[in-house]
């Protein structure tokens, strides 16, 4: 993983070039909802007390920097899956531990498969079955 999009994400049977769906993604429209929705998948607790205390002064961005989210979905169980976010769960978690009561997200759902559809190697690649 890095900072910056850098780095592949996983969704379902796909990877993502991050940075390029954030390029990508700066056409949708930003959205608000509560960052308590998330369950975020954090791997620094230091970047998110960063980010905390930062968005504990209100100094913080969120139309600068929108979270890349996918909805919440029902999986094939039938149980009921939060939001999740593709880019930004260290800036979804440090909102938590803030208090913060509203986050700026960008759905990114049907860009995904819009990218899955154009086949563009940079940006997507399927999920290798070794």
């Amino acid at each position: 993983w890095k900072s910056g999009g850098q780095h592949w994400g996983q969704v379902g049977d796909h990877e993502f070039y991050i940075v390029n769906v954030i390029k990508a993604a700066e056409k949708l429209p930003v959205a608000s909802i509560s960052p308590n929705e998330f369950k975020p998948n954090i791997t620094d607790q230091s970047t998110v007390d960063k980010h905390a205390a930062v968005m504990e002064a209100g100094d913080w961005d969120w139309d600068k920097e929108p979270i890349l989210a996918q909805e919440a979905w029902v999986d094939d169980k039938g149980v009921q899956q939060p939001p999740s976010a593709m880019d930004g769960n260290h800036r979804v978690a440090a909102a938590q531990q803030a208090g913060v009561k509203e986050i700026k997200v960008r759905w990114v759902d049907d860009l995904l498969e819009e990218l899955i559809e154009q086949g563009d190697s940079d940006t997507v690649r399927p999920v290798s079955k070794t």
